[in-house]
């Protein structure tokens, strides 16, 4: 049997990476992360004429919960602007707000911002995009879009921090399982936060596991980190990472 460790917690409902992954082995969920919501009443005035906006950017389904959280009746004008996500699961939650998204393809925010620069002929001078994120948020985005002076109004709504519980469900699993075969990071914060707890228990099984990064930044955390022998799932869906592990386990048949 293979297994397959996510390091995010499980999506509510049926999740789509345990989904398509359980095809080829036995998957779990630990998460890593933990949020705090900020700003929401600044959130609810900035919301409130939303076409004063070029766009709406979110780069994480935590900046979508965090207009969730305070809007229970989503105005019908949110479709009428430009809506660009990074990855599915962050469009399918934009999409339940009711913005029509695009950009979903891109695999970082330096990616999306790419795109979003190609539409720029298209905005009014007189407007900024919104861009909607979290404190930690990684600057590649904002950079290359000062760079080709598109207008960009930032606004924090969520505090990531560790989630106290990581370093128990981690023992946890290892006692029962092992090393899984796949373990599987999404982002620089959730390696940051947790890859010392596994740093020594993989330095003995490095022979036969596999770790694999959900897009390009998140391979670099890890590299800075000293794993240098890392897969990267190019895009941030299910899809792209079935399509890793598979190509691993036919490589060692």
């Amino acid at each position: 049997m293979t297994n397959i460790l996510l390091m995010k917690e499980e999506s509510q409902g049926e999740d789509p990476y345990n989904k398509m992954l359980s095809s080829v082995g036995s998957v779990s969920n630990i998460p890593v992360l933990s949020f705090e919501y900020i700003n929401q009443e600044e959130l609810r005035e900035t919301l409130v004429d939303i076409e004063k906006w070029n766009g709406i950017i979110f780069t994480s389904k935590r900046a979508v919960q965090s207009i969730k959280n305070i809007f229970h009746n989503y105005p019908s004008n949110w479709s009428s602007i430009s809506c660009y996500t990074v990855g599915e699961a962050t469009k399918r939650a934009a999409q339940l707000l009711g913005f029509k998204c695009k950009g979903e393809q891109s695999g970082s925010g330096k990616c999306l911002a790419d795109y979003i620069i190609n539409d720029a002929e298209d905005f009014d001078e007189h407007k900024s995009l919104l861009f909607i994120c979290g404190v930690l948020r990684r600057e590649e985005l904002p950079k290359a879009l000062e760079k080709e002076k598109v207008a960009l109004h930032q606004l924090a709504t969520y505090r990531t921090v560790a989630d106290e519980e990581t370093p128990q469900k981690i023992d946890e699993y290892v006692n029962c399982n092992g090393i899984p075969n796949f373990l599987v990071f999404f982002s620089p914060f959730g390696v940051n936060f947790c890859i010392d707890l596994w740093k020594g228990r993989w330095e003995a099984h490095s022979n036969s596991s596999k770790i694999i990064s959900i897009g390009p930044t998140t391979t670099k955390a890890l590299n800075n980190k000293s794993f240098h022998q890392v897969l990267t799932a190019t895009s941030p869906n299910p899809q792209s990472l079935l399509e890793v592990i598979n190509q691993s386990l036919f490589a060692q048949v």
